[in-house]
């Protein structure tokens, strides 16, 4: 991360330590605001937890909670498939459980919140490079966007899914000559995803102080 991302990464941190803690209800009212529809089973869940962190005194974890519940969609264990649960946000763990299913899952996912405007095709991964042994190696991700043809070279890290490839996904949105971009703000140990423009990205940046970038650079 360059020297002036990372200084703007911390500003908007010590911002919300000035904000303080911000209510469940008002996370709420301003991801309606922003036009995000959170489900039931989402707003239940995220009242019960935050209830537990109040009593824990834990928190930090503003609007990423509620925006993690509600796009991290249903994994089916037994035939090693994902449902996306949501057609705003895309949230999921870099620790993925099948790992030669990683980067079809990802790239669903992603497809999932592009509101009908992309579709990833013809998607492939030769994890004959890759060490599965000591997690070193790369992994060639090939796909179609929009008929595009795209290519990724993954850094192999065993169960842990490369970030960068997000990267590689908005250069060829560029290329395609699409205005909007998967922006992303942390999640524990993984990502929330928006398919946005960028002006819509600061807003919300600005909203709730969750830093968006369309860059993964670390």
């Amino acid at each position: 991360m360059s020297d002036m991302a990372w200084e703007y990464r911390m500003t908007l941190s010590e911002q919300k330590d000035e904000r303080g803690v911000v209510s469940v209800d008002e996370q709420l009212r301003v991801l309606q605001k922003f036009g995000f529809t959170l489900s039931e089973q989402t707003v239940l869940a995220m009242r019960e937890l935050w209830e537990e962190w109040e009593k824990e005194g834990s928190w930090g974890r503003e609007y990423s909670l509620p925006l993690y519940l509600d796009g991290c969609g249903d994994y089916n264990y037994e035939n090693y498939t994902w449902t996306p649960s949501s057609s705003q946000i895309y949230a999921y763990d870099c620790e993925f459980f099948v790992v030669e299913g990683m980067y079809r899952i990802y790239l669903q996912g992603l497809q999932s919140i592009s509101e009908g405007e992309l579709t990833f095709t013809d998607i492939t991964t030769d994890y004959s490079k890759a060490n599965f042994e000591n997690r070193g190696g790369t992994v060639d991700v090939r796909f179609k966007l929009n008929g595009k043809e795209c290519r990724f070279e993954a850094e192999f890290m065993g169960d842990w899914l490369d970030t960068h490839i997000r990267n590689e996904v908005n250069r060829c949105l560029e290329e395609l000559d699409v205005e909007k971009r998967f922006y992303a703000t942390d999640c524990d140990q993984g990502e929330i995803i928006f398919f946005c423009t960028e002006k819509w990205a600061r807003e919300f940046e600005s909203a709730t102080l969750c830093y968006m970038s369309d860059k993964v650079n670390y």
